[in-house]
């Protein structure tokens, strides 16, 4: 391959309109990651992407700089329930020094979504 095509696959790849986590085509339901939301959200995205999926995402990384409305609830509910684990498991560990038991924790409940969309790896691997 040569290098003209490279550069030209690079660009298509970062101009591209899909959802950067499960390909969603439809501009209609896509947000650029790096624009801040109106909703109060526990963290920004891109960290929350980071400790979610351990995808390194930043303005001008050559990929795709957007995400739907479902993977960004995805992110955003898989961020807190991480939190949520973290505390319990501190809480946990602190009830060995303090005799203390600690109290439920609240785990947010589920959004409600369209049907799950299908993944084929297989046709991503040949």
């Amino acid at each position: 391959m040569t290098k003209p095509e490279i550069k030209r696959r690079e660009e298509e790849l970062q101009s591209k309109r899909v959802c950067r986590f499960c390909l969603e085509p439809d501009a209609s339901l896509l947000s650029k990651i790096y624009e801040q939301q109106t909703k109060c959200s526990t963290a920004p995205l891109t960290l929350q992407i980071m400790a979610c999926v351990a995808i390194e995402v930043y303005p001008g990384d050559g990929m795709p700089e957007f995400i739907c409305g479902t993977c960004r609830g995805v992110m955003e509910h898989s961020y807190q329930f991480k939190q949520i684990c973290k505390k319990a498991d501190s809480l946990l560990k602190s009830f060995l020094t303090s005799g203390e038991w600690p109290a439920k924790l609240t785990v947010p409940k589920l959004m409600p979504q369209s049907p799950p969309a299908t993944v084929s790896l297989v046709s991503s691997i040949r």
